[in-house]
């Protein structure tokens, strides 16, 4: 029987471990967003974005949904945006993309909109699936993976617990 949940547990770390794998090199970009954000004047909101690739390809497009007019866009040389001055801004590279392991900062923009939950999506060169997306303050890795393993692991270790305390 402590075999048979050994295996059990082997064959789960290492699916785990698989399932971790395709999720980081599955060809999406995978992107740290830092922002600073202040008011400058009573009620209007300065928000300042800086885009680090952790990726494996370049990302040329990037965009927001905000609550909010906005106003004073910015974009750093090399990119332009798009946008309808009340809920999204679209940023796109027209010459020089955010290759893997760069940084790139001079994203920016003026809002009534309080600060809060960004969500935002980004775009790579080579795109596979669905491009990347969350929240600005969300965390960017695949902690689901890990959630799913170690929930796979909790689930094993339970049921092995119960028959061994039934049989007792």
């Amino acid at each position: 029987m402590l075999k048979r949940v050994r295996k059990f547990l082997v064959v789960g770390l290492i699916s785990g471990l698989i399932i971790i794998k395709a999720g980081v090199s599955s060809g999406l970009p995978m992107v740290e967003i830092t922002y600073n954000i202040t008011e400058t004047v009573s009620g209007i909101w300065t928000y300042n974005y800086t885009l680090e690739n952790v990726g494996v390809e370049s990302i040329w497009l990037w965009d927001i949904s905000l609550a909010g007019g906005v106003f004073d866009i910015t974009k750093p040389v090399g990119w332009d945006f798009f946008t309808d001055y009340t809920s999204w801004i679209e940023w796109s590279s027209l010459s020089s993309e955010i290759s893997a392991g760069e940084v790139l900062a001079g994203f920016s923009y003026k809002s009534s909109g309080a600060p809060g939950w960004v969500r935002y999506e980004v775009e790579s060169t080579i795109i596979i699936g669905d491009p990347t997306s969350g929240l600005t303050r969300g965390a960017t890795p695949e902690p689901s993976a890990l959630l799913l393993l170690g929930s796979g692991i909790l689930v094993g270790v339970r049921s092995w617990r119960k028959r061994n305390l039934v049989r007792s």
